[in-house]
């Protein structure tokens, strides 16, 4: 294994982050916003595709999704019932593993997922990587390799991988107390604007038009505006992944990407958004929620994120987890409104000049 180990305080991959100008994500359990501005709910049990890039040299996107295609690079998700009992915890689902891979030479993939142990796991290939700081100075520890730059913040975790080619992934666990103890990721995606018209999956189908921005692997249209049992029915489940295409790795003992495609089939979620029945916990979210009195009774009037707060504790009663949320969600809501008034092009290319000095 060829790379190059850094220390420092502010990484190329954190630098790399500000000049993109496109965002979208998933955090909670799960709340997605596509790259087109788009928010759903989706209670998927299995592994799916993320964010996957059509090749250059395919001329014109195909409305279907075809998993045996070229793609300039691939990204999927793991998300898993938050606790397997009968109780309704047991019908929402986190995330718990997230796989990508560039069509460059010789390219492996890269898997960030919870361990047995509940602990971050990350790897290149089949090879689990370490990240030992050699200076007591920085928390932050930067792997480069020829395909790939990962930087790994070892206080918090925080791991961000970026690819030459316009993507950033930046991965955060989340700690949960409730029902069980647990770790949940929160991803963000930073996404080069050259890319209108190419991508797919749980992302959307960004080109700047956000009505036809749920599209299936099928090609069918969706509405944002459709029911959580819509949308989970007809998108979501339809980018579970052929076992085959699995980008993961899988520790031994572990579920493999057979059991998680039957799973995405026979997994029944909840529906139904929780709503407010002025109780006296129904107070205690609202504060933590940053929903004023005035508007508790108001949903359309709170935003994205105050929503999944809500949704998050009152499924989980895990206070610290909905928090987590609704700054997941506002982080991202900000990125969004920063990248449409930022007209400055990406330096895409930035981290390729790099990565050709150092490897030459």
């Amino acid at each position: 294994m060829k790379y190059l180990i850094f220390f420092a305080s502010l990484s190329i991959a954190n630098a790399a982050v500000i000049s993109m100008s496109l965002f979208g994500g998933n955090y909670g359990d799960p709340h997605y916003t596509t790259l087109d501005g788009n928010s759903y709910t989706f209670n998927g049990y299995g592994e799916y595709t993320y964010l996957a890039i059509s090749d250059e040299r395919v001329k014109q996107r195909s409305a279907n999704f075809n998993p045996n295609q070229s793609y300039k690079f691939m990204s999927q998700i793991r998300t898993i019932p938050l606790q397997n009992t009968t109780t309704s915890a047991s019908k929402v689902t986190v995330t718990s593993g997230f796989a990508a891979r560039s069509n460059v030479a010789d390219a492996q993939p890269i898997s960030v997922t919870v361990s047995r142990h509940k602990s971050l796991v990350i790897c290149r290939g089949n090879e689990i990587l370490k990240f030992i700081s050699a200076s007591s100075n920085s928390n932050n520890v930067t792997l480069v390799f020829h395909d790939v730059i990962i930087e790994k913040n070892l206080t918090n975790e925080i791991t961000t991988l970026s690819w030459p080619i316009g993507v950033i992934i930046q991965i955060t666990p989340v700690k949960i107390t409730k029902p069980i103890l647990g770790i949940v990721l929160n991803v963000i995606v930073s996404l080069s604007k050259i890319y209108k018209g190419q991508t797919y999956g749980l992302m959307g189908n960004y080109d700047d038009n956000a009505t036809n921005d749920l599209q299936n692997s099928k090609g069918e249209f969706i509405k944002p505006s459709d029911t959580v049992e819509h949308i989970h029915k007809r998108f979501g489940i339809t980018w579970s992944i052929d076992p085959l295409k699995s980008l993961f790795y899988y520790e031994a003992g572990t579920e493999s990407a057979t059991f998680y495609h039957e799973q995405n089939q026979i997994f029944q979620p909840m529906f139904n958004d929780p709503r407010p029945i002025r109780r006296q916990l129904d107070t205690a979210i609202f504060d933590a929620c940053h929903i004023s009195t005035n508007a508790s009774g108001n949903l359309s009037s709170w935003s994205v994120a105050q929503r999944m707060c809500y949704y998050d504790i009152s499924v989980t009663n895990d206070f610290q987890f909905g928090q987590s949320s609704l700054a997941a969600g506002e982080e991202l809501r900000q990125k969004q409104q920063h990248s449409a008034s930022n007209r400055f092009e990406p330096i895409i290319y930035m981290m390729a000049i790099i990565l050709g000095r150092l490897f030459i």
